[in-house]
């Protein structure tokens, strides 16, 4: 079926009369793919990425313990291990321990992680958590059968139908945080969320537990475009989750800017986002499993005081690091920050990051943004403070050569010995989104290594074998991850 839609203009408005109309997607290996030539965004648009992405939010979810959230203390205060940061951060976050009333979930996608969002806060009491979901792909509100979610606040807003005024002060009648819009509850598509592509569109349907509690709004629009139909300081809680190769370098400037401006002074902005190329754990990693490898305390100095003082210092930081391990260490994952990887010498994985830095050369897009993403916000100093954040990397396997060597000279028995049930469990998840990530990257990266139909997929087939049959991340390939989390400054 040949989809089309308005050819969007400047501000998110419409251009060429009703008449020009242009295709919207394209298939190609049976997978859709936006037609659009100027759009960074290179993943599939169908139900099967769909299912790839709500795989890739759960397992991240659970490498943060179950929190959707990295700032859980400050916005639900619920405890648990806090990443590293400062004292001054720590001080403000103990004067923001409150849920957000408005979140943002920029490319929002299918919804999934609104959905075990406000699950999460509706858990801890906090049911009035309302959510607006911003995509450049139109589609169903969270209730697509037609019934507004939560008493009417179920709706779908399309920007090419708004007025991009972002000094208004009037709202939506949904609760606010759009610019002017007339939502409409229900199927939006226009087409009846019949195919597969509309499967994919928009957030799922919700369960009965969340049908009469969740307040969702879906907003509709090209966030290349600049300013989006989104008034400023309107929200607590801004997650920006999995879409830096959705834009170049260039763009991601804007839309950083956008991201600040949408979050109201004291709220939070938090980045989620996944490494594409693969590399691997070193040798001499540390033992995570193990957890042999606690800090040393510092030595050195004269006077008593002072000798005092470094002893209180040390136990303080081999006790936040003890606790970072524990956490790394019950889940059988790295920590990032530590020098502990090097390039993959397994041949299809090196040949993939080969293809890939090539092809995201190309587009000006970063392929590792988990190693950029902290610096870039480092430099919003301005507008932006007490940065917090968490790195891991994954390992692919269950019986990695040099863990098993380990353990064997340790005489604790095999590696495997260590990796239990739920280890092994994130291991394995891990390793399925590594092969279905390659998989998605099909169209950029024949246009690297000119394949045909037949050679990729030979090729795909090997690679897949090799990585879940063979032992190919037996050396100790990884997923690297991370989030990072920081708070607006407040206007002095």
């Amino acid at each position: 079926m040949e989809e089309t839609t308005a050819r969007p203009g400047a501000g998110g408005g419409t251009s060429g009369g009703a008449g020009a109309t242009r295709k919207r997607s394209v298939v190609v290996n049976d997978r859709r793919f936006f037609s659009d030539p100027t759009l960074a965004y290179p993943f599939p648009i169908d139900l099967k990425e769909t299912h790839r992405q709500t795989l890739s939010t759960l397992l991240r979810l659970r490498l943060n313990g179950g929190r959707p959230v990295l700032r859980s203390d400050e916005l639900v205060g619920t405890g648990g291990d806090q990443p590293s940061s400062s004292s001054s951060s720590q001080q403000q976050g103990q004067q923001h321990v409150k849920p957000p009333r408005r979140v943002l979930e920029v490319g929002c996608g299918s919804g999934v992680w609104s959905m075990l969002c406000h699950r999460y806060f509706a858990r801890h009491g906090h049911n009035a958590v309302s959510f607006v979901g911003l995509d450049i792909r139109g589609g169903r509100s969270l209730d697509h059968q037609g019934a507004g979610v939560g008493g009417g606040s179920g709706s779908s807003i399309n920007s090419s139908n708004t007025t991009n005024n972002n000094n208004s002060n009037s709202s939506s009648s949904n609760g606010g945080g759009t610019s002017n819009a007339s939502a409409r509850s229900g199927n939006s598509s226009g087409r009846g969320g019949k195919d597969e592509e509309d499967a994919a569109v928009g957030p799922p349907a919700l369960v009965d537990e969340d049908r009469d509690e969740m307040h969702w709004q879906f907003v509709q629009h090209d966030c290349r475009q600049i300013p989006w139909p989104l008034e400023s300081a309107a929200f607590d809680l801004v997650v920006f989750k999995d879409m830096s190769a959705a834009f170049t370098q260039k763009e991601l400037a804007a839309v950083t800017d956008e991201l600040v401006r949408v979050v109201r002074p004291g709220g939070v902005l938090e980045v989620w986002d996944v490494d594409s190329v693969l590399r691997s754990l070193k040798p001499n990693a540390p033992d995570t499993l193990a957890n042999a490898n606690p800090i040393k305390r510092n030595g050195g100095g004269s006077g008593e005081y002072y000798q005092r003082h470094q002893h209180h210092h040390s136990q303080q930081q081999q006790r936040k690091q003890q606790q970072k391990d524990d956490a790394y260490a019950e889940l059988g994952v790295y920590d990032v920050d530590a020098n502990i990887l090097c390039p993959s010498k397994n041949p299809w994985i090196a040949e993939y990051n080969g293809w890939l830095s090539q092809a995201c050369d190309a587009r000006t897009v970063s392929p590792v943004p988990c190693a950029t993403i902290g610096p870039f916000l480092v430099q919003e100093a301005d507008t932006l403070e007490g940065m917090i954040s968490k790195r891991f990397a994954v390992p692919l396997s269950t019986d990695i050569r040099w863990e098993r060597n380990r353990y064997n000279s340790s005489g604790t028995g095999a590696a495997s010995a260590a990796i239990d049930s739920e280890r092994a469990a994130i291991r394995n998840t891990a390793l399925q989104c590594v092969v279905d990530l390659i998989g998605t990257w099909e169209p950029m990266l024949r246009s690297v290594n000119k394949m045909s139909q037949e050679g990729w997929d030979a090729w795909y087939a090997k690679a897949t074998k090799n990585l879940m049959l063979e032992g190919g991340a037996d050396g100790g390939e990884c997923l690297e991850v991370g989030v990072w989390s920081v708070r607006k400054k407040r206007s002095r």
